[in-house]
């Protein structure tokens, strides 16, 4: 039942991938395979990348919505910090 004053919106799940840099090699490929598979009337999938590049433009070809975050980062760190190489550090606010 609608309540007065909400919009009605599709009721589709957003799945996002974050990927830094929009290079096809293996997982990438997994991931457009697996987001091209998708029921499109049960999921919404998003690309999340630094730039334009090859992977986004492949997920345009199937349809798949990318957004560009420019200061998207993955810093890598020293193994002597005693954190995880490779760590993520990064936020995406809309």
């Amino acid at each position: 039942m609608e309540r007065l004053g909400e919009a009605k919106h599709e009721d589709k799940i957003t799945l996002a991938h974050l990927q830094l840099l929009p290079l096809i090699t293996g997982v990438q490929t997994v991931t457009l395979e697996e987001f091209s598979s998708l029921d499109r009337t049960k999921f919404s999938p998003v690309l999340i990348c630094k730039e334009e590049g090859p992977l986004t433009a492949a997920m345009e070809d199937e349809g798949i919505v990318s957004h560009y975050v420019n200061d998207l980062v993955r810093p890598f760190l020293r193994f002597a910090t005693g954190k995880r190489f490779g760590s993520c550090c990064f936020s995406y606010v809309r």
